[in-house]
């Protein structure tokens, strides 16, 4: 299951849940490997971000969530992570302006970017990076993430 909200002032809020279809044992959408790749999810809409972070951990991921910049900072230095996966629109600083601020020490970390606008500025110039456009469905999340981060399997 996941489910996707957004509110605006005075247009009101927005729900949407999807729920899984059957899927058959020849119908399998990702396998896990057998070291999970860690994933730090910065989302400041508590909705969004546990509803994702189940998702990924239902897909063999580990997940590390944040609230906001200064929590995904604060993780940063306890646990090591493989890629982040961060809201555009954050409280205190912008998504660009977090990756940045980790790529001083991490300059190759993989990040994908969650957005409901296309044109952000200050994006387009990160390497290692993707642009997913919210609301996504969670298969394009888990496939970016593959993509983006070495194969784990074999340990």
């Amino acid at each position: 299951m996941r489910c996707v909200s957004r509110s605006k002032p005075g247009n009101g809020t927005i729900i949407r849940i999807y729920l899984p279809h059957f899927i058959g044992e020849d119908d399998a959408i990702i396998e896990s490997s057998n070291v999970p790749i860690t994933v730090l999810l910065v989302e400041d809409e508590a909705l969004i971000r546990i509803s994702t972070a189940d998702l990924l951990q239902d897909s063999g991921m580990s997940v590390v969530e944040a609230g906001s910049a200064d929590e995904a900072l604060a993780a940063m230095g306890d646990h090591p992570v493989d890629i982040l996966v961060t809201d555009v629109n954050l409280p205190e600083m912008s998504g660009p302006q977090l990756i940045l601020k980790i790529r001083e020490t991490l300059p190759h970390l993989p990040v994908i970017f969650a957005t409901g606008d296309n044109n952000v500025p200050g994006m387009e110039e990160l390497e290692h990076s993707a642009v997913i456009v919210k609301p996504y469905e969670y298969e394009i999340l888990v496939t970016h993430i593959h993509a983006m981060v070495p194969s784990r399997a074999g340990g």
